[in-house]
């Protein structure tokens, strides 16, 4: 970027630019952020860390030590025999020694008895009744039943909750399995008489089945029908070349020994103890085993890792004095009390995420274990990092302290619910009352004290360059402090054998950052409280191509200046030589101290002057401000939703123009609704004029735009003439003959149905009035008007009779005149025109007179539409006589 006064900036912001900048540690050759931060080994001592969640440069946050009161009891492992949660939350503890399990409550967060269940005792029956005896023993003696302890528990895949037991006169052990979900009686699984087990912890595996460590330093695998299961299988047995025959007896020295069953565990060798003994058993969800050994030779806590019975790798939480000080590293010690998984997604920075850096895949989760200390007060978080052959740990500097911790086993009830909650519950003992409390991180973080990294060197362009002025958009709160030093050079060889000259502390600028209209990234917000925005300090003597600058931390330990991108101006716009006369520059030491003090304006004036000649930002409608959009709408007459996505607004205001233009179009309607609905509307939907039913690009979110007089019920010669009608349009039944509710659109619509069938066009919108000339298509139509051929309607009651009577009239009026008609016929008379009979009517009823226009006249008789009797010629004979 470019500002007024033709000067750019050369910038460092983001993981990739700061891992450039190498650590000042006081070495020859200081190694590279980016390498620190990578290598999980020397990652944690690294002073200067990468926060990830605000992309700041900061001081490493140190671990802080929870130590213990005089009255503090450290917990005991005869308390460490098992705990585990269900789905639900409901927690099982073994209490008592290995008595009995005890159960909390999700719902109202009481303890109760899980197991044994309490058998009610019958009361003392008053003398003389009849009370039932007690069951006789096997062995003639009433004995009482033996006492099994408990040891190790867990809950499985299906919601069943396994406890290990080993009584103590005898040496037979087993499993006990409750259904958690049906409820009844537990399922009791004895172990093998050959083999003993005494279980010290349990872990679910992922396929549904079971872990046991036991004390003799063996872990047992169990499938998830609890059948055990072998580790290394036995070889098969390969028959030999020469057999006898079948039917042959083998000879005993030829017959082949069986192979020996395999193990169904795998021991913990000693060695890989290093000389501890383990405590608590976990699963990966590659069903791979993780060991907690108590402590080993150097002090700390082992973790070891099988994969199928074999010793992939061990690791020591050594590492945990990375994360402290230095006045307090050789006091820490971690001996191992009590573990659990504590999963949780891979961070952009995390060392499980930089491991593998193919581009485009996603990063593996992070494995992390959370290690209980055996003083009971603290536990520690380790980054698990797993390679071929391999086992690394990291320790991460959450402070996580454990409260009156009573020294059961963690119990682990799934996803984490807050910021900083590990998912896992512990046992808190608060005088006579206990408690189960989620295991939470807590805000108490210490920093490094200081730390200083050597960016790269900025290359001028150009000899002699005058290097101008640093930024650095930071937060620097009260007690921290960042301070800058340089050094220039025009040979880049010797840039790193010259000395770092100290420059003056930067100053927080009060109206934010330098950049115009630069609302969103870090320092555009001055906050003077918070020591937060853009800060600001001139470059005294820094004149050559290239530049180097040395930024160095300082803190308190209990907060830290947050450094987020820094830019290095170039070169230098002198108001003293471009505005003042040369007299002013003719003493050296009073004009380097002009051109430093005109500097000072020279900064606030190019600000202003970088916002006017960058105004045309603010119209433009990809790089206006987001609170400016609503402005700049209502240039074009465009008022925007609240509600609407920031992206969808720019998007309106981008596209405003067609819009206007077609508006009350069908494409415009599809399109408005198309933005009301659908999360993601493409550019090219705005691309108008295209036809309204177009192909949909996207069949989720498409729209289709159906106007009213595509659905009206009369034909399309008559759109013009007809009204618009309302009601819903006509369905025709399929195979039904035509009715009189149907009207003339039902026939119609029925014929050109009928001629589309026969191959025709189907324009013709009413059928012929004429059967056609040819035999075959007038039998069709003849056909096919039979088939609609129309119904009389059914009249009411009351009109029936009525209608009847005039029925029977006409069908006799008819008759008689066809029999007098052929009448004259056979008596061969022949009526001529003049003479034949006028036709009698009915003498007419009277009917009172209307008025109309002040006159009154009667109605016209209706004439009969029957016919009467024939008269007789004179002279002719009768009905009944024959024709002379």
């Amino acid at each position: 970027m470019i500002d007024a006064n033709g000067s750019r900036f050369d910038l460092l912001l983001g993981r990739a630019d700061w891992g450039r900048c190498r650590l000042d540690d006081g070495g020859p050759h200081p190694k590279t952020l980016a390498s620190l931060w990578d290598d999980p080994r020397v990652d944690e001592s690294t002073p200067l860390r990468f926060d990830t969640r605000d992309s700041h440069v900061i001081l490493a946050p140190q671990a802080s030590r929870f130590r213990a009161s005089a009255d503090d009891r450290p917990p005991t492992a005869a308390l460490r025999r098992g705990a585990a949660a269900d789905a639900s939350g409901n927690v099982y503890a073994i209490v008592d020694g290995g008595a009995r399990i005890e159960v909390r409550s999700v719902g109202s967060g009481r303890l109760s008895t899980f197991w044994p269940r309490d058998t009610p005792t019958l009361a003392p029956a008053p003398l003389g009744d009849f009370v039932p005896a007690p069951a006789p023993s096997p062995h003639g003696t009433h004995e009482a039943p033996e006492v099994r302890l408990l040891s190790g528990l867990a809950v499985i895949r299906g919601q069943h909750l396994v406890a290990g037991f080993a009584p103590n006169s005898s040496p037979a052990s087993g499993l006990l399995v409750f259904d958690l979900l049906a409820g009844g009686t537990p399922l009791e699984l004895s172990w093998p008489s050959p083999w003993v087990m005494s279980a010290i912890d349990m872990a679910p595996r992922p396929c549904g089945g079971l872990a046991v460590l036991d004390q003799h330093h063996r872990v047992w695998l169990l499938n998830r029908q609890l059948g055990m299961v072998s580790v290394t299988p036995a070889p098969p047995h390969a028959p030999s070349d020469f057999a006898p025959p079948p039917t042959a007896a083998l000879p005993p020295d030829t017959a082949a020994p069986a192979p020996e069953p395999a193990e169904p565990w795998f021991p913990l060798r000693p060695e890989h103890l290093g000389g501890g003994s383990p405590v608590a058993i976990e699963v990966l969800p590659d069903d791979a085993v993780v060991i907690l050994v108590d402590a080993a030779a150097d002090g700390f806590a082992r973790i070891c890792l099988y994969e199928k019975g074999q010793l992939q790798g061990q690791a020591s939480t050594k590492v945990l004095q990375d994360v402290f000080s230095a006045d307090e590293r050789d006091s820490v010690k971690l001996r191992g009390f009590d573990f659990a998984w504590h999963a949780t997604p891979a961070s952009p920075a995390s060392p499980a995420a930089l491991a593998d850096k193919v581009p485009g895949k996603v990063a593996p989760p992070v494995s992390r274990l959370v290690v209980v200390s055996d003083e009971g007060n603290q536990a520690f978080i380790f980054e698990v990092l797993r390679a071929s052959g391999s086992l690394q740990l990291a320790a991460l500097p959450d402070f996580l302290p454990l409260r009156r911790f009573s020294g059961m086993r963690l119990a682990s009830r799934g996803a984490a619910r807050v910021e900083g909650d590990t998912g896992l519950l512990y046992r808190s003992q608060d005088g006579q009352q206990d408690r189960w409390l989620p295991l939470v991180q807590q805000r108490r973080l210490k920093h490094a004290e200081r730390a200083s990294l050597i960016t790269p060197a900025f290359n001028g362009q150009e000899a002699a360059c005058v290097w101008h002025r640093v930024m650095l958009d930071a937060q620097v709160p009260r007690g921290c402090r960042l301070r800058v030093a340089s050094r220039c050079s025009d040979d880049p060889a010797v840039l790193d054998d010259l000395p770092f000259v100290d420059e003056p502390n930067p100053v927080l600028r009060p109206d934010g950052s330098e950049l115009p209209w630069l609302l969103d990234a870090p320092g555009a917000v001055t906050d003077g409280a918070r020591g937060l925005g853009t800060w600001e300090l001139l470059l005294q003597a820094c004149q050559g191509q290239w530049l180097q600058l040395r930024v160095s931390f300082e803190g308190n330990e209990l907060s830290t200046p947050r450094l987020a991108a820094l830019r290095a101006w170039r070169p230098r716009f002198s108001y003293l030589q471009r505005y003042l006369p040369a007299v002013y520059r003719e003493d050296t030491e009073s004009a380097h101290f002009l051109e430093r003090f005109l500097a000072l304006f020279e900064g606030g004036f190019t600000t202003l002057e970088d916002r006017i000649a960058t105004a045309s930002a603010l119209f433009d409608v990809r790089s206006a401000p987001a609170d400016t959009l609503d402005w700049l709408a209502s240039w074009l007459g465009l008022v925007l939703d609240p509600s609407l996505s920031e992206a969808r607004r720019r998007q309106l205001i981008r596209h405003a123009v067609p819009l206007f233009q077609y508006r009350g179009t069908p494409q415009a309607v599809r399109l408005a609704t198309q933005l009301a609905l659908s999360p993601e509307v493409a550019d090219e939907e705005f691309a108008l004029p295209t036809s309204p039913q177009q192909a949909p690009r996207d069949l989720r979110w498409h729209v289709r735009v159906v106007e009213a007089f595509q659905t009206r019920q009369v034909p399309p010669e008559l759109l013009g003439e007809t009204p618009v009608n309302d009601a819903p349009r006509l369905l025709l039944q399929q195979g039904a003959r035509w009715s009189v509710q149907e009207g003339a659109a039902g026939l119609q619509q029925r014929w050109r149905a009928w001629v589309q069938a026969q191959g025709g066009e189907g324009g013709t919108a009413t059928p012929p009035p004429s059967p056609p000339a040819h035999r075959s298509p007038a039998h069709e139509h003849r056909r096919q008007l039979a088939r609609v051929r129309p119904r009389a309607p059914a009249h009411r009651p009351a009109d029936r009779d009525g209608a009847t009577g005039r029925l029977d009239r006409v069908r006799d009026a008819r008759g008689a005149h066809r029999r007098a008609r052929a009448q004259l016929q056979r008596a061969g008379a022949r009526l001529r025109p003049r003479e034949r009979p006028r036709r009698t009517q009915p003498p007419a009823r009277p009917r009172t007179p209307r008025r109309r226009a002040g006159k009154t006249r009667p109605h016209a008789l209706r004439r009969a539409p029957l016919l009467g009797p024939l008269p007789r010629r004179p002279g002719s004979p009768g009905p009944g006589h024959a024709a002379g």
